[in-house]
């Protein structure tokens, strides 16, 4: 069982303003590896922040470059949910970046000219469009020649794993829930994609990158768990007394490593 295009943007709308806590800043941290990564961001640099949800890994790039002390490179940043874009021109405004916008744009169709950017980044976003192909045919068509692409997807979300426990404890009788086609998790569905999307493969790289979804304690963690939309979506066929579980089953199943560290490790 998986979530239609519609539920998809529904749930990212409601999640706009409550992003950072309902991903327990496993995005973040995945951000701050990738521009470790990437070829150095200079002043002069383009960069394109994809599907960018609530500024994430902007935020991360202006911080590291005012770190360094240096001018701020351009960021265009888009994404297709205008909740979304809403928070990122918020942010915008209110730490006064002047090198920053934000627009709602379809990943799938970019109105930005042939060969724009230097850096083009999608983190964890690839995935959720309605046709992935004409997303990594757009972030090729608008890098520029020696330019460097970025696209992140999970292999092992141990979130997913978690709700699963659950939902076998619950309705062991429906199919397994994933927000998203699971075959993401796949090396090869990455690698094929960007293929398919232009990219030369002597000059691809496919790596592994450990990050946490990190709560106060236990009971954080549990809201985490319980407050998301995609974990209500979860439930979508389930009874209200069975729905009433969902919390309980949910602190049950926790592994004794969460309970040690409010922690769960996701592989991207």
């Amino acid at each position: 069982m998986s979530l239609s295009q519609s539920e998809l943007k529904a749930h990212f709308e409601t999640l706009a303003t409550s992003y950072e806590h309902g991903s327990g800043g496993c995005t973040r941290q995945l951000a701050k590896y990738l521009l470790e990564i990437l070829p150095p961001v200079k002043s002069e640099s383009i960069i394109h922040d994809n599907a960018c949800g609530p500024l994430i890994v902007t935020s991360e790039i202006v911080n590291l470059v005012e770190s360094q002390h240096i001018r701020p490179p351009t960021i265009k940043a888009t994404d297709y949910v205008e909740a979304m874009v809403s928070v990122c021109q918020s942010l915008i405004s209110e730490r006064q970046w002047t090198s920053v916008t934000a627009s709602v744009m379809d990943a799938q169709d970019l109105k930005f000219e042939d060969e724009s950017f230097t850096h083009s980044i999608t983190n964890l976003g690839i995935f959720v469009l309605p046709d992935p192909g004409k997303g990594f045919k757009e972030i090729y068509r608008t890098l520029k020649p020696g330019g460097t692409a970025v696209v992140t997807t999970w292999k092992d979300p141990g979130n997913m794993r978690h709700v699963h426990r659950i939902q076998k404890r619950i309705r062991p009788d429906l199919p397994l829930f994933y927000p998203v086609n699971p075959a993401w998790q796949e090396e090869s569905t990455l690698g094929t994609a960007l293929l398919d999307g232009g990219f030369d493969k002597s000059k691809m790289k496919i790596m592994e990158k450990k990050v946490f979804i990190v709560a106060k304690d236990v009971d954080d963690l549990i809201d985490n768990m319980v407050g998301s939309s995609f974990w209500m979506a979860a439930q979508k066929d389930w009874t209200k007394d069975e729905r009433a579980k969902w919390s309980e089953v949910a602190r049950e199943e926790l592994t004794e490593e969460h309970r040690k560290t409010a922690k769960i490790e996701m592989v991207a």
